[in-house]
């Protein structure tokens, strides 16, 4: 638009010179011109024109000075729209019908501003579907009276002292653009290339009635030294940031315009982007980008929305070679340690600022998928998809993140909020907390969503999460040691081991926020409801028992100060023990319990007993109840075990017995019978 404004005081100069020759030659036009020019601080300096005798009109030099630039126009040709007969001089532009320059060189002398449009600057992030829609209609308004065509333009950039210190080096000295320039009544075309015949900027606009089409082709790493020339007439902000000399940014933006119906159509493909930052850039430190990218945005009403779908895919084509689509993949490299620096500062839990450094990431891979939109009447944000990709020192992981849902306030400099979101995280984790058990990784698959209420974080675990662990083995205490009395002490390996454990788990989990839980001084901060699947792998547990199969069936319920947890254990298809945890899970009442359990059955899993039984017949009840206070150590708590045997026949250590029906409570501590 700007663009506009001033090609029309350059057509008001050029009517004024052509009404200026019907009366005499250059030293009058030259004074008769230069009484408009006064009032803008310019003058023509020189003119140099011949008229023949068909009133063709040839300017072969027009220069004019202002305090901001030296224009010169060499071999311009004035064609006329009527009859040399039917000119009026008194309304001489509209006799015009085309005015074309070979040269104009244009030499800048100083910098120059804008006026600031306040109403832009304190605008509303809701206003602003409105403001683009009035810009489109302030151009569809705009018309040139007559077709301008500059062959070749020279556009010699201000530079003062203090571009020069900002600017590089090789970039200072004469620097200077060509291009062409062509206005048309329905047309505009622009091209600037600089010194080294690089292309800056390529602009094509066409009009028809309210209806406004452009494509615009750039190189962003010759679009910043000329942004940087023309710094004062842009934000503050934009400038600053442009005179930022720790990063550098390259690659090729293009881009299709249609403007039709008040809907605004926009397809955009960067090509080669890259983007490098040193330390002092961000809070990251050092960052490097790259991407090949392509979307479309379109701002119907209040909505504008990004589409991220391939073209090929939308013109429901294949790829090259039909392989999956590559592009839209941004690639992201940083410094870890500054990213840990940053959590700390913001206060993140010490337990995850550890999780993280185990797993630590220098890379990101980003692939957004499906559309973005930005409701502003609502003030919300949804995403389809996104998915992130890195790799820590076991292998890759991702996760990914769909039907995202934000909200925003209507400031300018706001942040979004989170309100609702579906992931899923799969790849391998380090778990320090896990080192007594284990030295792999945990393979981890979650799969689920996020909603913030009022007062709390609603996490759901759907169907697929898992967790596997491998060559696991449980450390044994001093308890244990007693139970298993002086055949167990002589054995140099004696810890359980596994081969596997995977847990499946699904339900939900509500979380209170950070001011409830202060509140609430934490009692109930997190609650669950919870099902939870889980499948051990050939247990051992040397000279006691050897297990092919052990399957547990939990639900967990209530809140840490008030847990239910009900499990259901079974080994090799065999129902050993039904166990309920009820109360604080610091020091919880537990109750594990069996009935009619086949002593053939507990047999068949392989137990190695002090005494040799050969039982043909025979079945188990038992119960064991109490608390749970050393947590460090179970087998220190007093527990009652009842214990209850019915219908024994068959051989225990040499003596046969026949139908035996016994049954005794005892007193369990530190592995000793009280």
């Amino acid at each position: 638009m700007r663009l506009f404004k001033f090609t029309l005081v350059l057509c008001l100069v050029f009517v004024i010179t052509l009404s200026a020759v019907f009366y005499s030659r250059s030293s009058v036009v030259t004074s008769v011109v230069n009484h408009y020019l006064t009032q803008d601080n310019s003058a023509l300096t020189c003119i140099d024109f011949e008229v023949n005798n068909n009133f063709n009109l040839r300017i072969n030099r027009l220069c004019i000075d202002s305090p901001y630039a030296e224009i010169e126009l060499i071999d311009s040709l004035v064609e006329w729209r009527f009859e040399p007969s039917k000119i009026d001089v008194d309304n001489i532009s509209n006799a015009i019908s085309a005015i074309n320059i070979d040269l104009a060189i244009v030499r800048a002398k100083s910098d120059f501003k804008f006026p600031e449009n306040s109403a832009s600057n304190n605008a509303k992030l809701s206003e602003l579907p409105t403001l683009i829609r009035k810009q489109f209609h302030d151009l569809s308004l705009l018309s040139i009276p007559f077709n301008i065509d500059i062959q070749t333009f020279s556009y010699q950039p201000f530079t003062n002292k203090e571009t020069n210190k900002q600017s590089p080096q090789k970039e200072n000295k004469n620097q200077a653009y060509q291009g062409k320039l062509s206005l048309r009544a329905q047309r505009l075309t622009f091209a600037l290339v600089n010194q080294q015949d690089k292309g800056v900027l390529a602009l094509a606009l066409t009009k028809s009635g309210d209806d406004i089409g452009a494509s615009l082709a750039t190189d962003l790493a010759e679009l910043r030294p000329f942004l940087v020339r023309h710094q004062t007439v842009l934000p503050l902000s934009f400038s600053t940031l442009l005179l930022n000399d720790s990063w550098s940014a390259s690659g090729k933006l293009n881009s299709q315009l249609d403007w039709h119906k008040q809907t605004l159509n926009l397809t955009n493909q960067m090509t080669d982007f890259s983007f490098e930052a040193s330390q002092d850039f961000s809070l990251l430190g050092a960052i490097a980008l790259e991407t090949t990218f392509s979307w479309q945005t379109a701002l119907a009403g209040e909505n504008l929305q990004f589409d991220f779908t391939p073209q090929d895919k939308l013109k429901n084509t294949k790829t090259n070679d039909n392989q999956n689509y590559q592009g839209n993949n941004i690639q992201l490299a940083f410094n870890f340690e500054k990213l840990i620096e940053l959590l700390t500062a913001q206060a993140v839990d010490p337990q995850i600022i550890k999780l993280l450094r185990n797993n630590a990431i220098n890379t990101l891979n980003v692939k957004p998928s499906g559309s973005l939109t930005i409701d502003f009447s609502q003030q919300t944000l949804t995403s389809d998809s996104v998915d992130m990709a890195s790799r820590n020192s076991h292998g890759p992981i991702k996760l990914s993140l769909s039907d995202v849902l934000l909200n925003f306030d209507d400031g300018l400099d706001s942040s979004p909020n989170l309100r609702a979101a579906k992931f899923s995280l799969a790849g391998p984790a380090h778990i320090a907390q896990l080192h007594p058990y284990g030295r792999q990784p945990v393979k981890l698959s979650i799969i689920g969503g996020v909603e913030q209420g009022s007062d709390t974080w609603q996490l759901t675990l759907a169907q697929g999460t898992a967790f596997e662990l491998t060559q696991l083995s449980l450390p044994s205490n001093k308890s244990e040691k007693t139970v298993l009395g002086k055949f167990q002490r002589s054995k140099s390996n004696t810890q359980p081991r596994m081969k596997s454990l995977i847990t499946h788990w699904q339900g939900e989990m509500s979380i209170a926020k950070n001011e409830i839980k202060q509140q609430s001084k934490n009692s109930k901060a997190v609650t669950f409801a919870l099902n939870v699947e889980s499948q051990i792998k050939q247990l051992n547990y040397p000279n006691i028992l050897k297990v092919d199969e052990l399957k547990l069936t939990t639900k967990l319920s209530g809140n840490i100060e008030e847990i239910t947890i009900n499990t259901k254990v079974i080994a090799d298809e065999v129902l050993i023990a039904t166990a309920i945890l009820m109360g604080d899970i610091h020091h919880p009442s537990v109750i594990v319990s069996a009935q009619d359990v086949l002593l053939t059955d507990l047999l068949a899993l392989k137990l190695k007993l002090p005494v040799e039984l050969k039982l043909i017949d025979g079945t188990i009840d038992y119960q064991l109840s109490g608390q749970l206070k050393n947590s460090e150590d179970p087998f220190a708590n007093p527990m009652l075990l009842e214990l209850m045997v019915q219908d024994v026949t068959g051989e225990v250590d040499g003596t046969w017995l026949q139908e035996l029906n016994w049954q005794q409570k005892l007193q369990l501590q530190n592995g000793e019978i009280k």
